[in-house]
C-alpha cells in the first residue's frame, strides 16, 4: 500500500512537472510574426562601355515577411520586396557628349537566416533571388559638331539573378525595426520594418 500511494505521488509529481516545464518552453518561445518593411536603396550596376562612372539613383523598395524562429538565437526571415533600382550618368567630350539613365522595377525573393545577439539587435545573411519585371535604358548622344542628337532605348533581356545579402537591424520596439542590408549587384538597403504582434 505504501509503495502504491509513493508511486503515485511521484507519479503526480512527474506529470505536474513536465506540465510546468511544457508551459514554460510555450512560455519562452518566440511566435512566428509577420511583417511589412520599406525603404530606400542605393544601387549602382556595372553598365559596360557606354559610360565611364555610373552613379546609382535613389531607389525603394517594399514588401511583407515572415520570421520563423528555429531556436533561442535563430530565425529564418523569407521576404517578397517590389524594389526599384537604376544608374545615371553624363560624359562630356570635346566632340560629343552622352548622358545613360537605366530603370529596373524588380521582384525579390531574400531567404534570410537571422543571428539575435540580443533581444533588440541581430546579424542576418542568405541568398536573395531577383526576378526583372521590367528594366529599361535610355542613351542619348550629343553631337557638338553638327548641332545633333539622337536617342537609343533598350529593354533588359536578363530577367532573373541570383544575389547573396548580409545586413544587421536593431529592433527599437517589439513592432518596429530598423534594418541595413548590402546586395551583391544590388547595392546598399535601408530602412524600417514593422512586426504585427
Amino acid at each position: 500500500m505504501e509503495k502504491l500511494i509513493l508511486g503515485l505521488a511521484i507519479t503526480a509529481s512527474s506529470l505536474a512537472f513536465a506540465q510546468t516545464t511544457t508551459k514554460e518552453i510555450i512560455k519562452s518561445s518566440s511566435p512566428i510574426t509577420f511583417g511589412v518593411k520599406g525603404g530606400v536603396n542605393f544601387t549602382p550596376r556595372p553598365t559596360g562601355d557606354v559610360v565611364e562612372n555610373p552613379k546609382g539613383k535613389v531607389g525603394f523598395y517594399a514588401g511583407g515577411f515572415v520570421n520563423i524562429p528555429i531556436s533561442e538565437h535563430f530565425s529564418i526571415q523569407p521576404e517578397v520586396l517590389y524594389t526599384m533600382t537604376g544608374t545615371k550618368d553624363t560624359n562630356h567630350y570635346s566632340t560629343f557628349s552622352r548622358s545613360y539613365t537605366t530603370t529596373d522595377h524588380l521582384l525579390t525573393i531574400p531567404v534570410m537566416l537571422q543571428y539575435n545577439f540580443t533581444p533588440k539587435f541581430y546579424l542576418e545573411a542568405g541568398p536573395q533571388a531577383t526576378i526583372i519585371l521590367s528594366g529599361n535604358s535610355k542613351t542619348t548622344t550629343n553631337d557638338n559638331i553638327n548641332n545633333t542628337s539622337y536617342v537609343e532605348n533598350f529593354k533588359s533581356t536578363n530577367t532573373f539573378q541570383a544575389n547573396f545579402a548580409v545586413g544587421a537591424g536593431y529592433n527599437i520596439t517589439p513592432n518596429l525595426g530598423v534594418s541595413t542590408r548590402y546586395v551583391t549587384n544590388n547595392g546598399l538597403q535601408v530602412g524600417l520594418s514593422y512586426k504585427f504582434k
